[in-house]
């Protein structure tokens, strides 16, 4: 029994494995994070009260990048979604993605 469970695992069906082409999707307020990260942080430290890193900080993260995307001109936005599609179509800089 066992030797015949061994011949089929070893010459069973070959499965494709996954292509792994992009794990994800940039938005015009990833870029403004990863561009203005000073802005972010300090704006999340005022609303927070607390350090980058502890919990109180990540509990308003996105209401300090919401405020930042909302303090955007129409210009910046307009380029931030350019550079997001461009960095969906190809790939983002080394920087960001390792960051």
């Amino acid at each position: 029994m066992q030797r015949v469970k061994t011949w089929l695992f070893n010459n069973g069906r070959q499965r494709e494995g996954r292509r792994l082409t992009q794990l994800r999707k940039y938005t015009f307020r990833h870029v403004a994070a990863h561009l203005k990260k000073l802005e972010l942080e300090e704006l999340v430290r005022e609303l927070s009260g607390a350090k980058p890193g502890t919990s109180a900080y990540f509990g308003k993260y996105q209401a300090g990048l919401k405020s930042l995307c909302d303090e955007l001109t129409d210009d910046e936005v307009n380029e931030y979604k350019v550079l997001a599609k461009k960095w969906n179509e190809e790939t983002p800089p080394k920087k960001i993605q390792s960051g």
